[in-house]
Parts: C-alpha cells; sequence; structure tokens
C-alpha cells in the first residue's frame, strides 16, 4: 500500500492517528483502503473534524478501514457481516459491484505481508463520528459577546 500512490491520503491519516506501527506489525490484517479521491467526497468539515482530534476521531475513522483476520472476496460472502477493529459492522454486498456498506470495492485481494487490501471509492465513516461532529458542530452554545 505504500508504494502504491493512489493511497496516500489513507496513508497521511494512518500516520496522524500513529497506527503505523500496529498495521506494520501485528496482524493479519484486511485493510478497506480508500484511494485519495475518496476523501472529496466527503465534507471538508467532517474531515477537519476528525483531524481536530488525531489519537481518537481520526483513529476510529482509520480502524473502521480495518477488520482482524484475512478477508478475501468471494470467501467472505460466507460470512457478509463483519466487524471493524472500531466496532462498527461492515456489510459486504455483491450486484452489479461488489460493495462494502455504501463503498465500491474495484480492486480486490491484494494480498500483503500482513494481511490483504481491497480497495473502495468512499470512507467508511463510523455512525459514531458521524452524530458527534453533526452534535458538536451544530449545537454548540451561543457565545457571548
Amino acid at each position: 500500500m505504500l508504494a502504491d500512490g493512489r493511497f496516500s491520503t489513507f496513508i497521511s491519516s494512518i500516520r496522524a492517528a500513529r497506527l503505523e506501527e500496529m498495521i506494520m506489525k501485528e496482524g493479519p490484517f484486511t485493510v478497506f483502503a480508500p484511494v485519495d479521491a475518496a476523501f472529496s467526497k466527503v465534507s471538508r468539515t467532517l474531515l477537519n473534524y476528525c483531524s481536530m482530534d488525531p489519537f481518537r476521531r481520526l483513529k476510529n475513522l482509520v480502524l473502521n478501514h480495518i477488520v482482524q483476520g484475512n478477508v478475501l472476496i468471494p470467501a467472505a460472502f460466507s460470512l457478509p457481516r463483519i466487524i471493524s477493529i472500531q466496532g462498527d459492522m461492515l456489510i459486504l454486498e455483491a450486484g452489479r459491484w461488489i460493495r462494502v456498506n455504501n463503498a465500491r470495492i474495484f480492486e480486490r485481494n491484494m494480498v500483503c505481508g500482513n494481511g490483504c487490501i481491497h480497495s473502495i471509492d468512499r470512507l467508511l465513516i463510523p455512525d459514531t463520528i458521524i452524530k458527534r461532529a453533526h452534535r458538536s458542530l451544530f449545537h454548540q452554545p451561543a457565545q457571548s459577546g
């Protein structure tokens, strides 16, 4: 994944959340890796919200893209519901495209030293981040002055 230039934003997020060592040394893992273009589909406000707290919010965002063990496709369809390390359920679907939640998997089963990678076209944003970001950004107390 490091040598592939399509994942530079996701790799930067992994580093900012200080997860690089965990991903490199532990495993095996399956990574649903969003390509750089996937980040442009998310509001800048939500990404800024996650970046303001890299050791909690950004870490949870990154960990929602990682599953313990090797989840190879199509074998994964025998258990189409998997849990990310962050704790959210990820649902694999087959149709015209293979998807995880609403993200299209367009390159799959890229085997690496400690697991496999599937490239996806959208971020897998945990519901808790969406709810907290909305609450934080739109329900702040009025400032006096």
